[in-house]
């Protein structure tokens, strides 16, 4: 930062003042300052988990909403401020390749906070952040014998039928008990 301030100082002939932007998790530990006989130099230090989530989550711009999922959390409902998010994004008025560009983005974030993919309970939100067949990421693999795709299938399928069991009024044990879906799924339906 000290040599980057020089070369700066040198080519433009202004002071400058500069500023480190932490993302990551946890407090950052490097040095801010270089402080010996000769030399007196200090940069300013931000960190996103130290802003309340809130201040991004406030803004029109849904590229600012998104980094409320680096901000401090305090001690809210991380699926909630996700699902805030999702709705933004949906909301929008944009094109379905602009709207992935976002949910990419989003990924990312997710990614650099440390939120994984299992760590949403909510079924329907994980498969709007989270969409495999659309996602350069996904591996056509195997998974005990069964494509990707297929599980995924099963999968929508075991949901549909949870849904119209759900509406039948049968009981959320009665409904894990014949799908094999999870009480936390059958009840975010």
């Amino acid at each position: 930062m000290a040599e980057y301030s020089i070369m700066l100082q040198r080519k433009y002939g202004l002071p400058v003042t500069q500023f480190v932007i932490y993302i990551g998790a946890g407090k950052p530990s490097m040095p801010m300052r270089i402080r010996n006989k000769y030399l007196h130099f200090w940069y300013n230090l931000l960190t996103f988990s130290d802003i309340d989530y809130q201040v991004f989550l406030n803004s029109d711009k849904i590229e600012q909403k998104m980094l409320a999922i680096l901000g401090d959390l305090q001690i809210e409902d991380t699926e909630m401020i996700l699902q805030k998010i999702v709705q933004e994004i949906e909301n929008k008025g944009i094109g379905e390749l602009e709207q992935g560009r976002y949910l990419k983005q989003l990924r990312v974030l997710m990614q650099l906070r440390n939120l994984e993919k299992t760590s949403i309970k909510n079924m329907a939100l994980t498969g709007k952040i989270f969409v495999e067949e659309k996602d350069i990421l996904y591996i056509r693999g195997e998974i005990n014998g069964e494509i990707k795709g297929e599980i995924k299938g099963k999968m929508e399928g075991k949901m549909e039928i949870a849904q119209e069991l759900k509406k039948e009024g049968l009981s959320n044990e009665f409904i894990a008990k014949t799908t094999k879906l999870s009480i936390q799924e059958i009840e975010a339906l």
